[in-house]
């Protein structure tokens, strides 16, 4: 006789932010994962390995799992059968039937865009080794899963289609009220994929520039403070930040040259590097979409988290 067990669990939102992110991931539709964090039933390995299955289902179809706004979300629900318990042999073998459900949400306004079931099972000596068995039997390469994403990806690009003009002006007005990590971080969710992009990426290239006048002020400041004190490290560090297009990109080179010939070797090859900025119009581009992506990624990180979502786990 099947028992039916109904198990509520906290979901909370895996937005792993971090410098080591992958340029590419910039303007990519990002679709943040949304993981139980413990849970009855199902053991931290066979967690991690749903995890896994859905980020790499994420990164091959060309989506980012990391986002710099969470306003899209992928999730999963889980519904575990278990069939049948062989004991003729000398170990048990337990054999399981699973539906795997698969959600894209918006969490702005609580809708979702995509969903699908699938059919699954497994077997093995225990309970959880039946349930890895069956989660590793998950292809992320089946047809009826890469429509589920394909339908995800054409809708959330129509809503950035529908409002990418929005978006640039309220960047615009948050620019012009000084909070350009915001708008910053506004601008870099819009994904490539829209007709406006080309319009995203002049304005977040002109309120970056806007930003760094707002603050090269300072840097220099603390860079010369830093040079005076002897401690060219130092200096280097806050003039690595100015943009040479900046107002202050004039004085920011002149100290850079003073300071060359009293750098170590150590800091000799970081010092060669910030004056390429100043020769080279590649380095500079590059610079600039590191230093945008370190703004939304730290803009991001100091949000507050997301709300808790409910959600349910069916044993059966």
């Amino acid at each position: 006789m099947r028992n039916l067990y109904i198990v509520q669990f906290l979901f909370v939102l895996t937005f792993n932010l971090n410098y080591a992110q992958n340029n590419n991931d910039i303007n990519k539709i990002s679709l943040s994962i949304i993981m139980p964090e413990n849970l009855e039933g199902l053991d931290n390995s066979n967690l991690s390995k749903l995890e896994s299955k859905i980020s790499n289902l994420i990164n091959n179809n060309g989506l980012s799992g990391v986002g710099y706004r969470n306003n899209f979300v992928i999730y999963p629900k889980f519904a575990i059968y278990e069939s049948k318990t062989d004991e003729t042999g000398m170990k048990n073998l337990i054999s399981i039937d699973c539906e795997l459900s698969l959600f894209i949400k918006q969490i702005d306004n609580n809708l979702i865009y995509s969903s699908i079931s699938i059919s699954l099972s497994g077997y093995g000596n225990t309970r959880q080794l039946a349930i890895s068995n069956a989660i590793q039997n998950i292809n992320t390469g089946n047809e009826k899963i890469l429509n589920f994403i394909d339908k995800g990806k054409k809708r959330i690009v129509e809503y950035y289609e529908s409002r990418c003009n929005d978006f640039i002006i309220q960047a615009d007005g948050l620019s012009k009220r000084q909070s350009y990590e915001e708008a910053i971080t506004l601008l870099l969710s819009i994904p490539s994929e829209v007709s406006c992009f080309s319009k995203v990426q002049s304005k977040t290239i002109e309120i970056y520039k806007s930003y760094q006048s707002y603050r090269c002020v300072t840097l220099l400041q603390n860079a010369r403070a830093q040079a005076s004190q002897n401690d060219y490290s130092g200096s280097l560090n806050y003039l690595s930040q100015i943009d040479p297009s900046s107002k202050c990109g004039a004085e920011s080179k002149d100290l850079m040259t003073k300071i060359e010939g009293k750098i170590d070797e150590d800091n000799r090859q970081r010092w060669q590097a910030a004056m390429m900025i100043y020769k080279d119009v590649v380095q500079l581009e590059k610079q600039r979409i590191n230093a945008v992506r370190d703004i939304a990624v730290e803009y991001a990180r100091n949000q507050p988290k997301p709300p808790v979502n409910n959600y349910l786990l069916i044993i059966k």
